[in-house]
């Protein structure tokens, strides 16, 4: 169904959006379960998720991202949560907190990332205000830090900033250097439990169109089909992924070693998987920070940040978060190339400081994952 240029995801779509947003969300990017309970909450409330392709947004119209940032743990309930939202959104709030910055409506929501979490969080928000959401996102997968993105690195401002904490309070941070602002959101997420929001990248139409990954809330709803008629037809989960994502990566294993911690607002970790099947006699590690930043097989690197790894749960045919990878639990691992449109940033100082190594405990510095596999020793 279409409203002039304009998209409505029907509510038979949903379930094939989360299967789709989990996967790419390389193995972050928020909680799937708050994800769907909010999709749930949403269309019960009659509202509805309109997208509109980045090339029918116009070129002056005010164009903002966000999300959640805060509390990581994963929860098997989100009812009370999303019940006190009916009365307070927390991001909503902070796109009105911009608003009143700028002095002007916003047009269109923008999602910073891709995961089960935060883009149905970005869609509610959207819903809420009676707009459309951007059919793209900011770097075409997750990533931990608010800087991370292909808009930083087309040279889009990230500040202003707005923050809005749980109990009323917002925050703005303008003209900080690129990483305080990420750092300021911890900390105000820190201080009391719960979920707070932000909203930043404040742009034109036409910067939009320069800097978003686009049609990727498209793609998450074709890969969640992809995947339930690949259950549905019993043909091998891997194979069929691999072939839909055109991955230049593909690694079935088993968790044989997992170090991992929490710490600064992060979910940090270094887990082994011992291949098995077609990946036998091999070993893939993997370089984790809320989401997989690196990956090595054979202590040879095959891909580093923003290149993607998806983790997959392929007896249950799911996608999988970082936090659950546990000892001896077997899992697929598949890569590949970020979009073009960030890929074109890379040899540029904004992209390398923004996307920087450093930032995830990678000390080798970024190659295109195709160059790395073709100088792999198999």
């Amino acid at each position: 169904m279409t409203s002039d240029t304009k998209t409505v995801l029907e509510q038979e779509q949903l379930d094939d959006l989360l299967a789709g947003l989990v996967v790419l969300g390389t193995g972050g990017g928020g909680d799937p379960v708050r994800g769907a309970a909010q999709m749930a909450a949403d269309y019960a409330k009659g509202r509805r998720y309109e997208l509109i392709a980045p090339e029918d947004v116009p070129d002056d119209a005010f164009v903002v991202s966000g999300g959640f940032i805060g509390h990581m743990a994963i929860r098997s309930s989100w009812a009370e949560t999303i019940g006190s939202w009916e009365k307070d959104y927390p991001l909503e709030r902070a796109v009105r907190a911009m608003e009143r910055l700028a002095r002007r409506a916003v047009d269109y929501l923008v999602p910073f990332e891709l995961g089960g979490g935060n883009t149905p969080a970005i869609l509610s928000a959207a819903a809420r205000m009676g707009i459309a959401t951007i059919d793209g996102d900011g770097i075409g997968r997750a990533a931990p830090e608010t800087q991370m993105s292909s808009f930083v690195a087309h040279g889009v401002p990230l500040t202003p900033i707005a923050f809005a904490s749980t109990g009323g309070a917002i925050t703005y941070v303008e003209d900080a250097d690129l990483f305080f602002p990420d750092d300021i959101g911890r900390f105000i997420a820190g201080r009391k439990p719960g979920l707070s929001a932000n909203c930043h990248h404040p742009m034109t139409g036409a910067q939009l169109k320069r800097a978003v990954v686009p049609a990727t809330i498209s793609e998450a709803v074709a890969l969640g089909r992809a995947m339930r008629r690949l259950k549905e037809s019993g043909d091998d989960l891997m194979e069929g992924l691999s072939a839909h994502l055109h991955a230049a990566v593909s690694f079935t294993g088993r968790v044989s070693e997992i170090r991992d911690k929490t710490e600064g607002g992060f979910y940090w970790s270094e887990a082994h998987l011992t291949g098995e099947g077609a990946s036998a006699g091999h070993v893939m590690r993997l370089l984790i920070k809320n989401e997989i930043m690196a990956g090595w097989i054979d202590e040879s690197p095959v891909g580093i940040f923003p290149d993607h790894f998806y983790l997959i749960d392929y007896q249950e045919g799911t996608g999988l978060l970082t936090r659950h990878l546990h000892l001896q639990r077997s899992v697929g691992v598949i890569g590949r190339p970020c979009h073009a449109r960030v890929r074109e940033t890379l040899e540029g100082k904004a992209a390398q400081r923004a996307f920087s190594g450093a930032r995830f405990g990678c000390e080798i510095p970024y190659r295109p994952m195709e160059e790395l596999i073709q100088k792999k020793p198999m």
